[in-house]
């Protein structure tokens, strides 16, 4: 039986200020016709509220308009500006980046992350994860028996067989620098068959403080961002035999650790920075490294760099400047091109109205050229499939007294170019279709 302490963090999701929360575009030939969204509801005695309940919720069409279906509920508190996201996987799983699992099917949480062990991302049937020592650990709830029973630095959870496999990878457990706000881990980016590992390690010796989220330590004053040197290294991930270093500066802040300017374009071929505006091209296979053109107008003390992707498999490289911040990358010919338009299909675009990109509200979404909406709310939460994009609105004020904001999702069909709304409430976040 599911506990309501067990769906803690079942409901923890993404909403950094910010982000690249944006769903990723989905060639799906069919459309699901139900979307999940996380909302908040204050349940009341008379006039007195008497608990919080956030509560996931499935919308589905019908004749008279969506049907609203309530999922899982839990009495827990949804963070509003935390490290999470959810995503919806084989249709079935809602996975979120910490690694617990719903199902769907059986409205159930069918795995619960262990301790403070990293999400490490999904393939196939398999949820992989990073196991942390004990000593490193930050406890955030009594879980020590499940974790006493992994023994291997790296596992995954099957989402067939439900069962945990650990992997022999040769490598000890992770080291994690202590923060203000939270403990942390730069990421590594695996391959596409994950044979191989970039990741990017600090000189700590040269600026001990980077992370520490604390504006007197940090290079960039008030600001809080930290150009920081170090190495970028790619290893073999079975084995952890190192097969390319690279001297590099890579930019933290707040907390978006979580993104780093490393892109695999295939298994033995990537892209990433020597700093901010400097692009490098690795091969593995001839163990070169080529550069792009500079990007001018580069800041230094700015929100750090990273790549994208859009539905057309255009690469774009996220890093401000003088100009922009959105750099449409060329491969081929070692160079960038400044654009606001990111495709989720040769129909459907995302327009960026201004250059700042931690507003969440900057984005015009456009159908063959024309603005869907002229809304000057639309957020970058939005889940696209076939042919279909719904997308979320900015909050705005609540009635007085009535403990919520109202918020709308839109709904486009490009079919027959209908757009339908439905009012929530209390929304939290739109999660995708199932």
């Amino acid at each position: 039986m599911i506990t309501d302490k067990l769906l803690l963090k079942a409901c923890i999701f993404f909403s950094l200020l910010g982000s690249t929360n944006e769903q990723t575009p989905t060639s799906a030939s069919t459309f699901h016709n139900r979307l999940l969204t996380w909302e908040y509801q204050k349940e009341v005695a008379g006039t007195v509220a008497t608990k919080r309940t956030y509560v996931l919720c499935a919308y589905e069409k019908a004749d008279t308009g969506y049907v609203r279906t309530e999922v899982l509920k839990t009495p827990y508190m949804v963070l509003d500006y935390s490290a999470y996201t959810t995503q919806v996987v084989q249709n079935r799983y809602l996975i979120n980046s910490v690694g617990d699992i719903i199902d769907l099917k059986s409205q159930k949480l069918i795995f619960e992350h262990i301790g403070s062990d990293l999400f490490d991302g999904i393939k196939g049937d398999s949820v992989f994860f990073v196991h942390v020592g004990n000593h490193l650990r930050v406890q955030l709830k009594d879980d020590s028996l499940r974790h006493s029973q992994i023994n291997s630095s790296r596992y995954y959870y099957h989402l067939r067989t439900k069962r945990i496999e650990e992997l022999k990878t040769g490598k000890r457990m992770e080291i994690l620098p202590s923060a203000v706000h939270k403990m942390i881990k730069i990421h590594g980016i695996k391959s596409p068959n994950r044979d191989y590992e970039a990741r990017f390690t600090p000189k700590e010796e040269e600026d001990p403080f980077w992370h520490t989220n604390e504006s007197k330590y940090a290079s960039c004053g008030w600001a809080r961002i930290f150009p920081v040197k170090g190495t970028l290294s790619v290893t073999e991930t079975k084995s952890g035999a190192e097969v390319f270093t690279q001297e590099a500066i890579f930019s933290f802040g707040l907390t978006l650790i979580e993104y780093l300017p490393i892109h695999w374009l295939n298994e033995t071929t990537l892209i990433t920075h020597a700093s901010n505006g400097h692009l490098l091209l690795i091969d593995l296979k001839k163990n070169s490294v080529s550069k792009f053109e500079p990007i001018r107008g580069v800041r230094d003390c700015t929100y750090p760099a990273y790549f994208k992707t859009d539905g057309l498999g255009n690469l774009f490289y996220m890093c401000p400047s003088d100009s922009g911040y959105q750099y449409l990358v060329d491969t081929a010919n070692r160079k960038t091109s400044l654009t606001n338009t990111r495709w989720l299909s040769e129909d459907f675009g995302i327009v960026s109205t201004n250059y700042d990109y931690r507003d969440i509200y900057d984005v015009k979404y456009t159908f063959r050229g024309q603005e869907i909406t002229s809304d000057t709310t639309q957020t970058v939460y939005f889940t696209f499939q076939a042919n279909r994009l719904a997308f979320q609105l900015k909050a705005k004020e609540a009635p007085k007294h009535s403990g919520c904001s109202q918020d709308k999702i839109l709904i486009f069909n490009g079919d027959d170019q209908s757009l339908d709304t439905i009012k929530v409430e209390c929304l939290v976040q739109l999660v995708g279709c199932y």
